[in-house]
């Protein structure tokens, strides 16, 4: 197992899903948003390497698009519906499905080939070390969200460019996947 390569690789993967993290930081508690990430993250993982190692085969990669709608819906779900006071339980299910649809696909796809070359304790050691990563990085997230000039900003725009972000990285997932062209192609 190479440690620099899975450094890189939880780098590339949630490159993008860091600054969401600094909005869900200021919407939901650190400790819900970092139970909720760890649980996609890990998720994720062990999907991809159940895929890797018995599944690759079964379904193919466009079909993971539909993970796109996620944030697409969570974009244009009315702030109304929103609680004003969200449980715990409900702010981490907020943040698995956000990290789920905003990196779903992407991550996947990455994970995949990866850990095909791992065997099931290298798959075990390296979701162990992915998760004091992900640790250090929602700590970062959190120091940089404390500084004033940030926090202000998100705080201003925050919501505003959650969705812009949401819709985003959805149409992207979609585009990607192909998963659109697929089902042009099926319907001819």
């Amino acid at each position: 197992m190479n440690i620099t390569l899975l450094t890189l690789l939880f780098i590339a993967v949630n490159l993008d899903f860091f600054v969401i993290l600094l909005f869900l930081l200021k919407k939901y508690s650190f400790r819900s948003t970092l139970i909720g990430y760890g649980i996609g993250m890990l998720l994720l993982w062990f999907i991809a390497a159940i895929i890797s190692q018995t599944l690759h085969d079964l379904l193919p990669a466009w079909t993971l698009g539909i993970l796109g709608l996620i944030p697409i819906y969570m974009a244009i779900k009315s702030s109304e519906e929103e609680a004003t006071e969200t449980s715990h339980k409900s702010a981490i299910l907020g943040v698995i499905m956000v990290y789920l649809g905003t990196c779903g696909a992407d991550n996947l796809a990455i994970y995949v080939p990866v850990l095909s070359n791992l065997s099931i304790l290298e798959t075990i050691i390296g979701a162990f070390y992915i998760t004091i990563l992900m640790i250090l990085s929602t700590i970062l997230a959190q120091k940089i969200d404390n500084l004033p000039v940030i926090g202000l900003a998100i705080e201003k725009y925050g919501e505003i460019a959650t969705r812009l972000i949401y819709v985003i990285i959805g149409v992207s997932v979609i585009w990607e996947s192909n998963l659109i062209s697929h089902l042009f192609q099926l319907m001819h």
